[in-house]
């Protein structure tokens, strides 16, 4: 259900082969800008931008508020959700890994 990759690759490449599966919901991988990793669901089929499972929307719209998401989340190191819940920033590879399990049972 959490695809883990170790490297950061074009959004073109994986969504369309991991959206052609229907096992995947999030994939976490580290952000190719900075030292901060992200979450990001999975699209519903290949060519289709709605995610097979947004993220809680009461996640969506964090920016930079690590206060903020902690107190929605329940997590540590929310750097950002975007306003359509497909995707997250997170400071860490063991808090987004926390993040997508979390996002999975919700």
């Amino acid at each position: 259900r959490i695809i883990f990759l170790d490297t950061s690759f074009p959004r073109y490449l994986y969504q369309g082969v991991l959206s052609g599966f229907p096992e995947p919901i999030y994939l976490v991988y580290p952000s190719g800008h900075s030292s901060s990793w992200k979450v990001e669901a999975i699209s519903k089929s290949p060519g289709i931008m709605e995610s097979r499972k947004p993220f809680p929307s009461k996640w969506y719209g964090i920016v930079n508020d690590s206060l903020k998401g902690k107190e929605i989340v329940g997590i540590d190191g929310v750097l950002f959700v975007h306003n359509n819940g497909f995707l997250a920033n997170l400071d860490t590879k063991e808090h987004a890994i926390e993040f997508a399990e979390k996002a999975l049972l919700n």
